[in-house]
């Protein structure tokens, strides 16, 4: 069936040093003004040290590999003139934040390109390759096919987009949505590398057992193909990840230090080397005397890599012959017809996605915006894209519609928009819904200082607090009842266990109206312990960021970092604050010029530090004060109250006068959009009553300004539903 390339054998002793390439993972390193240092090493050697054994398994287990894979692929061999390749199924998981990473098709089919160039030796630059491994350059017989249909038997174009932050982490736990290995090769694409290494493949042996979920590869999206976000000089780094995916070790062997020692890899005809960071290719016989060394290699760091030799090709032909890792089912007849690999591509249904821009910083996407902004709506259905697209954004009565692909729209009223697209080809359709996804912000906030928020009311999320959980890894700011400073209830930031570091977490409060006051305050309460033992884990942060302009952009007010977050010091025990004591408060004194603006939001955002060291941590008591009205009037000492509340909406307003004063009774609803408004006019001394509002008022949360002469002030009423 295949054909294998012997004009060069594997060492006699190959074996042994093939052994020890489950012991390590290997990088590529392909920018030569990088210094990336293998990460995974220390990983798996930790792992050898929790499971006793397994690396002498691993060892005896790639020999063994070796031996199976060279005596299949002689049994299999039908020697004919012309080769018949190796066909590998691949998709591309592009692991995404809707930024640069979020590559096109174009630029992933490129790879795809340079990765059947390179391994079928169709590249031109064969003909710079030096003496004397000029004659040694050979076809690997390996080609490279977008799958085309996905695990269920689905039409696929062999790219897998998945909006996910893990795309700022690139480690294992990043490969997302893994295909089955025995069908696939998978290759996960992010933004960033935890290890700030380029990308890394392990080797068959290391990911045989049940490290099975992280085979394949993941890289940089900067390292994929020659075009777009990439470039030629990155283009072949997944060349040689796709080289150590088959088995095959840095020529200097397997360690991830160029020009430290001599070493070799175990291949007859790749020379001991102490591998090369520069192209070389004179005056570079160190290791052996007269013995020129193979620097233009894909498994080298040399930058101007160009070559696989004979003892390379056989090496990741036995790998593709031998059953550990199931390279040997990839490649079969029965596997490229389940893949849909023999067949031409399809048009697919499409997957609708889409993100939010304003125009023109369509870089700076937000899902925030004030009172009369604009809106871009940015297709981004993948798979085989949509033909026609239907968009309805909905926010209480308000609709607005479009069937453009990229729609705008101005002047968007005040309101919280679940916005929903629906694509279609001429396969199919798709729909994407984004729940809340758009927030307009009034010009002018509904709730003013003397302000106090402690949770106590479930519906308190209705004023326009909402939390964000960045890493979508379940840690996300929510309401518990289970302790609190004041009452019975607070918000608690489930980070007990967390292992994802670099986790972020926001909580970001409605907007205020901070007008024509002056000392303002932003106050509350907080309890945290840490789970870090070692003083240098120790690096959480807990900040409080504002902004003036609906959340374009943040200024920070507040800060703590690493021990200085802890209330009640360490604690590897699930945390609940276990007394008052515990809790700190924090007063902010928020800058003069806060007193011009209408419309503020406040933002906490809280920042894990690396695994096992984060806990729990409990907010409670907001609050915002001014120097200009009263402290008692915080708890209704203003006179103005509605009863009951909560009530069916035929509520009462109590107000007392000491002077003579104009009076104003406006209602909002949640979206700051003005629902009743009562011109009271002058009104003399007394005390008196209004209803609530002039109308009915439908279920749910309101917020009550009561306009006194110049003072404003608000309160939050509740309408039930009625039995």
């Amino acid at each position: 069936m295949k054909n294998s390339i012997t004009k060069t054998t594997v060492k006699a002793f190959a074996l042994a040093a093939f052994s020890l390439l489950t012991a390590n993972t290997s990088f590529a390193q392909a920018d030569q003004h990088e210094n990336r240092q293998c990460g995974q090493t220390q990983a798996l050697h930790e792992l050898y040290q929790k499971y006793p054994g397994l690396q002498a398994e691993a060892e005896a287990k790639a020999a063994a590999s070796m031996l199976e894979g060279k005596r299949n692929l002689e049994e299999n061999n039908s020697r004919s003139a012309t080769p018949t390749p190796f066909i590998i199924p691949v998709v591309f998981h592009i692991v995404h934040d809707y930024g640069t990473e979020n590559i096109s098709d174009a630029q992933i089919l490129d790879q795809v390109a340079i990765l059947n160039r390179d391994y079928r030796k169709l590249n031109a630059d064969t003909s710079q390759i030096v003496a004397p491994f000029d004659t040694l350059d050979a076809d690997a017989e390996i080609e490279f096919r977008l799958a085309q249909l996905d695990p269920e038997g689905n039409c696929t174009n062999g790219i897998d987009r998945i909006a996910s932050m893990e795309t700022y982490v690139g480690d294992d736990e990043s490969k997302l949505n893994r295909w089955p290995r025995d069908m696939y090769l998978n290759i996960w694409v992010v933004k960033k590398m935890r290890d700030g290494v380029a990308g890394y493949a392990y080797y068959p042996g290391a990911t045989d057992g049940f490290l099975e979920p992280f085979d394949g590869i993941i890289i940089l999206h900067d390292y994929i193909g020659s075009i777009g976000t990439s470039s030629v000089g990155t283009s072949r780094a997944l060349t040689h990840e796709v080289g150590h995916w088959l088995n095959l070790a840095h020529p200097w062997g397997s360690n991830n230090s160029p020009g430290v020692a001599c070493g070799d890899d175990g291949i007859l005809d790749t020379p001991q080397t102490k591998g090369w960071t520069t192209c070389n290719l004179t005056n570079n016989a160190v290791c052996t005397v007269g013995q020129p060394e193979n620097v233009q290699n894909y498994m080298d760091y040399s930058y101007c890599s160009r070559m696989f030799t004979y003892g390379q090709v056989d090496a990741m032909q036995y790998a593709l012959n031998s059953s550990t890792s199931d390279r040997n089912n990839l490649w079969t007849p029965d596997n490229l017809a389940a893949t849909g690999c023999l067949n031409t591509q399809p048009v697919c249904a499409p997957n609708a996605d889409f993100k939010m821009t304003i125009p023109p910083n369509t870089a700076n996407s937000t899902e925030m915006v004030c009172e009369g902004s604009s809106v871009m709506l940015t297709d981004l259905t993948w798979s085989s894209g949509a033909t026609s697209w239907s968009w309805t954004l909905t926010s209480g009565s308000t609709t607005l519609t479009s069937t453009q692909q990229n729609p705008s729209f101005t002047n968007m009223a005040p309101g919280v928009y679940t916005v929903q697209l629906d694509a279609t080809n001429a396969a199919g359709s798709d729909t994407e819904i984004k729940t809340d996804y758009i927030i307009v912000s009034a010009d002018q906030a509904t709730l003013t200082p003397l302000y106090s928020e402690s949770f106590e009311d479930p519906n308190y999320h209705y004023l326009g607090y909402f939390a964000e959980d960045m890493y979508g890894n379940g840690s996300a700011w929510h309401r518990t009842t289970g302790t609190a400073y004041t009452g019975s209830a607070c918000m608690m930031l489930n980070n007990y266990g967390l292992t994802l570091a670099g986790d972020s977490d926001e909580f970001v409060t409605p907007s205020y109206d901070l007008r024509f006051n002056s000392g303002l305050q932003f106050t509350f309460r907080y309890a945290f312990a840490t789970g870090a033992t070692a003083a240098t884990n120790n690096i959480q942060s807990f900040r409080l960021l504002a902004s003036t302009d609906c959340g374009q952009t943040w200024t920070q007010r507040w800060s703590l970092y690493g021990s200085n977050i802890a209330t009640a010091g360490l604690s590897t025990d699930y945390y609940v604050p276990a007394n008052l004591n515990q809790w700190e408060l924090i007063t902010i004194n928020l800058p003069a010029n806060y007193s011009t603006f209408s419309n503020v939001r406040f933002k906490f955002c809280f920042g894990s530090g690396e695994d096992g060291i984060a806990n729990n941590l409990f907010l409670d008591d907001i609050n915002i004060l001014s120097t200009n009205v009263g402290v008692d009037e915080i708890n209704d000492g203003s006179g103005f109250s509605v009863y009951p509340n909560p009530g069916d909406g035929n509520s009462t307003i109590g107000y007392s006068l000491t002077e003579e004063s104009k009076v104003l009774i406006d209602v909002y609803d949640v979206s700051g959009r003005l629902v009743s408004s009562q011109n009271k006019g002058e009104q003399g001394v007394g005390n008196y009553t209004a209803p609530v509002a002039e109308g009915t008022l439908a279920p749910g949360t309101y917020m009550i300004q009561m306009t006194i002469g110049d003072r404003v002030t608000t309160r939050k009423y509740v309408v039930t539903a009625q039995e």
